[in-house]
């Protein structure tokens, strides 16, 4: 290999570690890695009817049956634990925010940038595609007003994320 393969090869690793560094594309495929073949996919019918039955309940699905299995479909296609945090962590930061209730117009910009933020974060390979789908998904509905925001989309992405940690998705998981 000549001098300027070496440097080649040394710049387009700067900044990675681990298994970003060996394998070009990100993590490698295998257990807990992206897996060749179809992308995985959302739940059938997810998110079809909203996050609240007709009685302003919110759906069981959003908090068993949903959360359950995106929890392993993001664990078994390779999602960083620590940017499905940075994500959730955005997410009640919002929340959190002084003006949520009276004015959830103004951080409304705030939620819409997560879709551009998950393609992005996709288009690195630190999350996998059907994690950047539930981010578009749950925007689109999250935006509807505080209590959708709220109720819904934190409280279903809480559970997601309670499960992914039971799974295993972050040190200290079993099952």
């Amino acid at each position: 290999m000549s001098a300027a393969d070496e440097l080649n090869k040394k710049m387009n690793s700067f900044g990675k570690s681990g298994a970003a560094a060996r394998q070009p594309g990100g993590r490698p495929g295998g257990p807990g890695g992206y897996r060749d073949g179809p992308p995985a996919q959302l739940p059938k019918g997810y998110l079809d009817g909203g996050y609240f039955d007709d009685k302003g309940s919110v759906r069981k699905e959003l908090i068993i049956d949903w959360a359950e299995q995106l929890a392993r479909t993001f664990k078994d296609n390779g999602l960083y634990p620590s940017a499905m945090r940075n994500f959730f962590n955005k997410a009640r930061a919002i929340e959190s925010s002084p003006d949520f209730e009276k004015n959830f117009s103004n951080l409304r910009e705030q939620v819409y940038a997560f879709v551009p933020l998950a393609a992005y974060q996709v288009g690195r390979k630190v999350v996998p595609e059907c994690f950047g789908k539930f981010i578009e998904k749950n925007v689109s509905l999250a935006t509807k007003d505080p209590t959708s925001y709220s109720r819904g989309f934190v409280q279903h992405f809480k559970c997601v994320l309670a499960y992914f940690v039971g799974f295993g998705g972050e040190k200290g998981g079993s099952r």
